[in-house]
């Protein structure tokens, strides 16, 4: 009991101490990601998920039994705005406060600074754009973050061990990628160890032996959790199978491996050519590893010392990238869910390690870095919101077509709905941005033939249709060769008990629908 009544004070001294910057780290992720918390909208998977009522069986054939668990125990049934990107978000505030407790920050603008990379990097837009599981992606990376702080902090046990591998067990059965969040989190502390003046080789080589323990423990966790998965799927029965868990599995990815692709693709996303992050960003990016090194340099003993240390840094910054390493492979931007953490390490070291006048430059580039990630999110979130806007427009004029033309068949029972081709909905704009999840139409998904738009109209009120099965599709198909494109009175037709709507000749569908 005593012991326990001293775990409550230390926390809330912890809280009181870190007030405010734990405020600071909630205002600007709320006026980062203000324009998505004030809206609802219907984003990707939200056609699906607003008509569960119960946990969504897919997660087991994704081997992402934890957030079934969590899709069950949290919202049972039907995801919900607001809520979950708030939950999402308070939790990402503690992935970095444990990310710099690991780090042992003291300097108060290395960790302000720190905070901005870490909470509202555009990166993050692409995991909060998804709110049947944003929650539970940050809890799967609260999960390895924990893991890298408990190996720092905690004396090699067996029992430490145990705990560490169930962690990292929980963030793979979760999303498989937040695990790599604690490689970063764990190599960056390691590599400020190792940076201290004239530090003795012995001991950077320990470190390094520990960081190797340390991988091996991430690599019984990967087994432990494709065993349980495939019990689970085993006893489960489950048919469904994600494409890329297929894939990785399977080896698809290894058949044609292209060294070139991997380096060119992690510099461009270290650089900021990916995911909205910017080239000013990147540009900082690149001005932190060279001061870190610069530093580096004139502290070590000798050459191999400073090689030494760089290797365990070299850790941190291909940890995000180990599913583009490992399978030469463009991978979505919520796999690099470690990115953010990254960069906020890296800024954070190079703060600390900074003379006077190289902190203002930091402080003022991460100020410009700060107003870009909040354009950039904002821009995201309206392009969801134009995207989701269009697409209940397209729905209700699909609907009223229908029902002028076919209402008194449609008293007669539920009928298949096939929609062939591309429904640009979304046409190219300035404001608009076209990236993976973002700026595409629920229609464009899946080649307009699966769940979606069926679940899209009924979300609507529309219980006429059904997704027909494949001897229909295949008999669709056949039958819209002869028919004209939407909006052209001839797009829509019913023939054989099956509707079929035309955007478009199928040639003409978008490479994400693949």
């Amino acid at each position: 009991m005593a012991k326990l009544s001293q775990q409550f004070y230390n926390l809330r001294s912890f809280l009181s101490s870190n007030r405010y910057f734990l405020a600071y780290c909630f205002l600007i992720s709320v006026v980062a990601f203000g324009f998505e918390l004030g809206r609802a909208t219907i984003s990707i998977d939200d056609e699906i998920g607003l008509l569960l009522d119960g946990p969504y069986l897919n997660f087991l054939g994704s081997d992402r039994w934890g957030m079934y668990i969590l899709n069950w125990l949290f919202i049972h049934g039907s995801s919900l705005p607001y809520f979950p990107l708030v939950l999402a978000m308070g939790i990402n505030v503690l992935i970095v406060m444990i990310a710099l407790e690991t780090w042992q920050a003291k300097d108060d603008l290395a960790r302000y600074l720190a905070a901005v990379f870490g909470l509202t990097m555009p990166t993050i837009a692409f995991v909060y754009q998804f709110n049947m599981v944003n929650y539970g992606f940050y809890l799967g990376m609260l999960s390895a973050v924990s893991a890298a702080f408990l190996f720092e902090k905690q004396q090699p046990t067996i029992r430490r061990n145990i705990l560490i591998i169930l962690l990292l067990v929980a963030s793979l059965s979760i999303y498989q990628s937040t695990v790599f969040g604690a490689p970063v989190v764990l190599s960056i502390s390691f590599f400020i160890k190792a940076s201290v003046d004239k530090i003795e080789s012995r001991k950077i080589r320990a470190l390094i032996g520990s960081l190797m323990i340390f991988f091996a423990l991430i690599a019984i966790a990967i087994l432990s959790h494709f065993l349980i998965s495939y019990l689970i799927r085993h006893f489960a029965d489950t048919a469904f199978r994600y494409h890329t868990v297929r894939d990785f599995y399977s080896g698809v990815y290894f058949s044609s491996y292209d060294t070139v692709f991997v380096v060119r693709e992690i510099a461009a996303q270290l650089l900021g050519h990916r995911w909205y992050i910017g080239w000013h960003t990147g540009g900082l990016i690149l001005v932190c590893i060279l001061m870190i090194s610069r530093d580096r340099i004139r502290k070590g003993r000798d050459l191999k010392d400073v090689l030494l240390s760089m290797i365990i840094l070299s850790f941190a910054i291909l940890s995000p990238f180990a599913l583009v390493i490992v399978t030469s492979h463009i991978w979505p931007a919520r796999t690099f869910m470690a990115l953010p953490i990254l960069f906020a390490g890296l800024v954070f070291i190079a703060s600390t390690i900074s003379y006077r006048k190289e902190r203002i430059l930091l402080t003022v580039w991460t100020a410009v870095c700060y107003i870009s990630f909040v354009a950039s999110n904002t821009r995201l979130f309206y392009t969801d919101h134009m995207t989701s806007t269009n697409d209940r427009l397209l729905t209700n004029r699909i609907v009223q077509t229908i029902e002028m033309r076919y209402g008194d068949i449609l008293k007669e029972g539920t009928f298949p709905i096939v929609f062939i081709g591309d429904p640009k909905t979304t046409i190219d704009r300035p404001f608009i941005r076209r990236e993976e999840t973002f700026g595409h139409s629920i229609y464009e998904w899946d080649a307009g033939h699966g769940e979606r738009p069926n679940a899209l109209l009924r979300i609507g009120g529309v219980d006429y249709f059904r997704r027909a099965t494949p001897g229909e599709l295949k008999h669709a198909r056949q039958l819209a060769k002869a028919m004209s494109n939407w909006p052209a009175k001839a797009a829509i037709k019913y023939g054989d008990g099956i509707f079929i709507l035309k955007f478009s000749d199928e040639k003409n569908l978008q490479a994400h629908n693949k």
